[in-house]
């Protein structure tokens, strides 16, 4: 696993335009409510490439924006049909108890849609305010029980998605017991892949002025490590950009030898641990 983190986070470094399509990716974060899912389509578009003979590693973005942000859409409902649910379960509790949607309900809610990177945290967000609220429509107690399922749900996911890697097909995302079967058989590397993942989308989001472009780069590096779970299971062929990432001996760790991307030029890479992040730009 370890070296699957390294390569997780360098293996942009094996498309000659890595710097261009990355910089594009944080460009379109920021457009407000389209930005996110048209990243979330690129990303699906990533996925194919992982396993498929492609020119390059990392999609393009000319002329793919509307393919990538339908495919987005896609993506965006895969993750909340599995939370749909919860919502609705919560929904039902607080109107048989005489809740009714207000000004700051639809706030709250416009919110979320106009920056829907965030829309996943909705729902724990409707959990803690139903609690504080004055009337006290649910518990702490009963918050934290739907916290904790929400939880249990978004570990649940990427699962899901690795079966839409193997299928090609976005309702097989919902073959639950398919999903569940693979981590039974792989938790260790599973749970290994949620805790560097996490590592990964903390150092993204939280990357200062390089945020957006930070963001762009752990997802690419998270798509790595769970669908690497797929090479282990024999559900896919060992072909593709993953697996040549793998064995790309510039993506291994090599005390004093330089970080190389596919144009042959050296690249300043930031290292702590396992974990390896490219740079922008080389200074020095």
């Amino acid at each position: 696993m370890n070296s699957r983190v390294r390569v997780a986070g360098l293996i942009a470094l094996l498309d000659p335009q890595w710097r261009a399509k990355i910089f594009r990716g944080g460009l379109v974060l920021l457009i407000p409510i389209i930005g996110w899912p048209a990243v979330m389509g690129y990303r699906a578009r990533f996925v194919r490439h992982l396993f498929a003979n492609e020119p390059t590693p990392l999609p393009e973005w000319r002329g793919e924006f509307r393919r990538h942000f339908v495919e987005g859409l896609r993506a965006m409902g895969v993750v909340f049909g599995y939370l749909a649910p919860l919502y609705v379960a919560l929904f039902a509790l607080v109107t048989s108890r005489g809740f009714v949607p207000d000004s700051s309900t639809l706030a709250w809610t416009a919110g979320f849609v106009a920056i829907p990177i965030l829309s996943t945290l909705s729902f724990p967000t409707a959990c803690v305010l139903l609690a504080m609220a004055i009337e006290r429509w649910i518990s702490p107690v009963e918050a934290i029980a739907f916290i904790a399922a929400f939880a249990a749900v978004v570990f649940v996911i990427p699962a899901g998605f690795c079966q839409v890697s193997r299928t090609g097909r976005y309702r097989d995302a919902f073959a639950l017991g398919a999903a569940l079967r693979l981590i039974a058989r792989h938790p260790r590397t599973y749970l290994a892949a949620w805790w560097h993942s996490s590592v990964m989308s903390l150092a993204g989001h939280f990357a200062l002025s390089l945020a957006p472009w930070g963001v762009v780069w752990c997802y690419l590096g998270i798509l790595v490590l769970f669908n690497a779970i797929l090479l282990d299971d024999g559900a896919v062929p060992r072909q593709g950009w993953l697996q040549r990432a793998l064995d790309d001996p510039r993506l291994a760790r090599t005390a004093g030898v330089a970080v190389r991307d596919a144009n042959g030029e050296v690249v300043r890479v930031i290292e702590l641990g396992e974990y390896a992040a490219p740079l922008p730009r080389w200074v020095g």
